[in-house]
């Protein structure tokens, strides 16, 4: 059977065996991802899968269970009313009601449409045009295609009905280059509505690999720094956790209790964004509502995020960030998180540091960064810059601090805002007063 007349006979099986509420979870994803190397096809991935959860509210207690096949509703909801059995305490996620949600249309990206033909047929032209673009550029590392599409349905018996689409694409490119025996490697990568820029990503990446061949480290010292806008997104990926409730809530997180407090600088702002357009949803993982809203505005913490298991044990709302999977349980996660942009080009920010280090990318993130304390020390590279500008490549650096200490610190946000690759993250480039880098 199609999965609505399975979730129509789950609802009215549950009822017959004596649960007292209903309600099912659904998520279908499509994957293709093509990798090219030398000409050669080196991975080929088209996937779709589908999985439906249960959960039932009987004699007082919820139970969960898990099907990726439609075929036997009732078998499905003894099992989870068998779990509801063994449990001992209540689920303190309420199931909702009927909800009104804001109009989302479901987001756009320019390869949605194209045959896997063509996609393959894009991924060897990107690599064609990159090892063209400079003779320094001997081969690449990888050439890749990726789209994908997401469909989840969330319904119950007291009246919930939440569905939505999104999509996905990107295009990955990794270069080397070799000049008097010195190899450097370069990549860059273009996301979702960005996906179909083959020239600006093949000029990025050749820049970045060939200017990586006059790339040192530089002396030890404490430099001002300019986080080139995909490495700022990038350095604050693995904090998110610290905006969750859930941790906070656990004691992982520095940031309980300090909603109202100045964490950065006045010129930072941090946002929230479920209607970003990368992934615009209107609702959560559990069905609620959501918001744009400001986890940091002008440098003051203002809420952490909550699904609505936190927000009761906090005694405020939910902020909508109800995260789930079809197999696992509801926890706490941003949408997109958007640093708001300032003002000023990549090259005016330049300008504004004046001499010390732009940094570009970095190395070893999660094993570098302490989520909890907020220090880290990791890899980086980038470029030394006098005088406003570009003097030389850098790389073989460690830069060392505390997250809390670095947004304090910023001077300016720039205009030019970029998304990582790494996660749901966009931002400019950001000056920082200064950073301990340990180099030669």
């Amino acid at each position: 059977m199609d999965r609505k007349q399975f979730r129509e006979e789950l609802f009215r099986i549950s009822a017959e065996l004596g649960c007292s509420a209903a309600e099912t979870y659904y998520e279908g994803d499509e994957a293709f991802s093509v990798s090219i190397r030398e000409g050669q096809m080196e991975s080929y991935k088209v996937a779709k899968e589908v999985g439906m959860s249960l959960r039932v509210q009987y004699n007082g207690k919820n139970g969960y269970a898990y099907t990726e096949s439609f075929e036997d509703p009732e078998t499905l909801v003894r099992r989870a009313m068998d779990n509801a059995k063994v449990i001992e305490s209540g689920d303190e996620h309420p199931m909702l009601g009927a909800q009104t949600y804001q109009t989302v249309e479901p987001n756009a990206t320019p390869l949605e449409t194209l045959s896997a033909e063509e996609k393959i047929a894009m991924a060897i032209d990107m690599e064609q045009k990159v090892l063209a673009a400079d003779p320094r550029i001997v081969r690449t590392q990888g050439s890749e295609v990726e789209t994908g599409f997401s469909r989840y349905e969330l319904h119950n018996t007291l009246g919930l009905c939440a569905e939505r689409e999104t999509n996905s694409a990107a295009i990955v490119l990794s270069a080397i280059a070799e000049e008097n025996g010195v190899v450097k490697d370069g990549f860059a990568a273009r996301l979702n509505d960005k996906a179909d820029d083959v020239k600006g990503l093949v000029q990025e990446t050749a820049e970045d690999t060939v200017f990586q061949l006059s790339a040192a480290p530089v002396e030890t010292g404490t430099y001002r720094v300019l986080l080139k806008n995909s490495a700022a997104a990038t350095f604050l990926s693995p904090f998110l956790g610290i905006f969750s409730a859930e941790e906070a809530q656990k004691g992982r997180s520095l940031l309980a209790g300090k909603e109202g407090e100045t964490i950065a600088a006045e010129c930072f702002t941090l946002w929230d964004d479920p209607f970003h357009p990368s992934a615009p949803r209107a609702f959560d993982g559990e069905g609620y509502p959501t918001y744009r809203k400001a986890i940091i505005e002008n440098g003051v913490f203002k809420t952490l995020l909550h699904n609505t298991k936190t927000a009761l044990k906090a005694g405020v709302q939910s902020t909508g960030n109800a995260t789930r999977s079809v197999s696992g349980p509801v926890g706490v996660g941003p949408t997109v998180l958007s640093v708001q942009k300032g003002e000023g080009t990549y090259e005016e920010m330049l300008e504004k540091l004046g001499s010390g280090l732009m940094i570009s990318g970095f190395g070893g993130l999660h094993v570098g960064m302490n989520p909890i304390s907020g220090d880290f020390s990791i890899m980086a590279n980038g470029a030394l810059v006098e005088n406003g500008k570009i003097v030389r490549a850098v790389d073989r650096i460690t830069v060392a601090g505390n997250l809390y200490s670095l947004l304090k610190d910023i001077e300016a946000v720039g205009a030019d805002s970029k998304m990582t690759l790494y996660g749901p993250i966009e931002s400019p480039s950001i000056l920082v007063r200064s950073l301990q880098v340990a180099g030669k």
